[in-house]
Formats: C-alpha cells, sequence, structure tokens
C-alpha cells in the first residue's frame, strides 16, 4: 500500500483556486467594498454602510473593505490602498470590486475603459454605486 500524507499538501493557489470553485458551485460571488476617506461629501463609515447594503441585496459576499486615504484625484495606480484592490482581483480572492461614483477616478463613465479592460482580462467586474437617492441608498448620511 502506497503511504499517502493525511493531509493533501496544496499550494496558495490551489487553495484560493478551491475556495473560489467552492464560491461557484454554491452560487456566491465575492467582492471588495473600496472607499475614498478623503471625500469631504461622503462620511466613511455611512458609504461603507451603503455599498455593504449594496452588496448585501445582491446577495454578494463581502470579501473585505478597502479604506483609501488617499485623494480623490490621484490616479489609481498610485494610490496606497488600491494595490490590495488589485491583489485580490488576481489571487481570485474578490471577483469584483464596487465602489462610490468618484471613487475611481472617473468623473464620466468613458473614463473606465483601462480599468474596465484590466478588470475583464481577470474574469471581474466592477459596481459603481451613485451619490444620492437612487435605488433606496442615501450616501449623505
Amino acid at each position: 500500500m502506497i503511504a499517502m500524507p493525511a493531509v493533501p499538501l496544496r499550494t496558495p493557489d490551489q487553495c484560493r483556486r478551491r475556495r473560489a470553485l467552492h464560491s461557484a458551485a454554491v452560487g456566491r460571488t465575492s467582492v471588495a467594498l473600496y472607499v475614498c476617506t478623503t471625500d469631504p461629501k461622503i462620511n466613511p463609515s455611512a458609504t461603507v454602510a451603503v455599498l455593504r447594503r449594496y452588496a448585501i441585496v445582491r446577495d454578494w459576499e463581502i470579501n473585505t473593505v478597502v479604506l483609501d486615504a488617499s485623494p480623490l484625484d490621484t490616479p489609481l495606480t498610485a494610490r496606497e490602498q488600491w494595490a490590495e484592490i488589485q491583489d485580490m482581483i488576481e489571487e481570485r480572492r474578490a471577483e469584483g470590486v464596487i465602489a462610490l461614483h468618484g471613487h475611481i477616478c472617473d468623473p464620466a463613465p468613458g473614463d473606465r475603459g483601462p480599468l474596465l479592460r484590466w478588470l475583464t482580462e481577470r474574469g471581474g467586474f466592477l459596481s459603481v454605486v451613485p451619490y444620492g437617492k437612487r435605488g433606496g441608498f442615501d450616501v449623505h448620511l
């Protein structure tokens, strides 16, 4: 008889892949919430609550909340915490990103091209929640 280890040895990539397969099998979509805390128009904790509610009503699993203290006019690639979002998408720990409108350097939806291409190449998505009362969300709390 061949001796087998009690616990199979798996690489971190194999573990992430197994978690992603399991989540897909049970119908869960894992997301990361992204909030710029320097936006003077919003309250960060109220914004997190709004984004959390947005994810919950869609039956998405919130994997992490990223609070970024970088100024809003800073390009995404230069922001301190954006690298964490990129790692989560690259490693398949999150399938999507939920952010408030204006928090991802996109005054107009047409400016999202490079970000959307990057996400698409990795099988990810972006969901942008608008300011104000739309769909029951009010971030001016």
